[in-house]
């Protein structure tokens, strides 16, 4: 495959996994002078899932370590913004303007990260005072547990 179309494939996946939860099967375009092309798009080698080791979102899906869990609504949208932010994490404005708008309240933020933490614990089996989403220096972050 030529480094352009690579290149659009690797967008494609991206744009598709971020908006969709999915893999991509095709990629079709269709230029200025109306001629219409499909890119056939292999599977990706890192399509086995759920990943053995650490955080990982997949559409409405987290998973931890190899064990999967279902998200509802803005909490698998808050999830995949935690998993994408990694270490560094985000604050309750980041998550607001990533997952709601920049008018949300703070306390829509607060309610969605102890639902989320709620709903990680139970699908993990973890103990009520293991928290999976640590909160410091006003920031949110996913922490290992286990």
């Amino acid at each position: 495959m030529s480094t352009p179309a690579h290149v659009l494939i690797d967008a494609a996946r991206h744009y598709a996994r971020r908006t969709a939860g999915q893999g991509v099967r095709s990629v079709n375009l269709q230029l200025m002078d109306g001629t219409k092309l499909k890119i056939e798009v292999p599977p990706a080698p890192s399509e086995d899932w759920p990943p053995a080791a650490g955080w990982h979102a997949r559409g409405e899906h987290g998973a931890y370590n190899g064990t999967t869990f279902k998200l509802p609504g803005k909490l698998a949208a808050l999830f995949r913004e935690l998993v994408e932010a990694g270490e560094a994490g985000l604050t309750a404005g980041d998550m607001k303007v990533k997952v709601w708008d920049r008018h949300t309240e703070d306390r829509t933020v607060q309610n969605a990260v102890s639902r989320l933490r709620a709903v990680v614990r139970d699908a993990l089996g973890l103990a009520d005072e293991t928290d999976p989403v640590e909160s410091s220096e006003d920031r949110y972050r996913l922490v290992a547990v286990g």
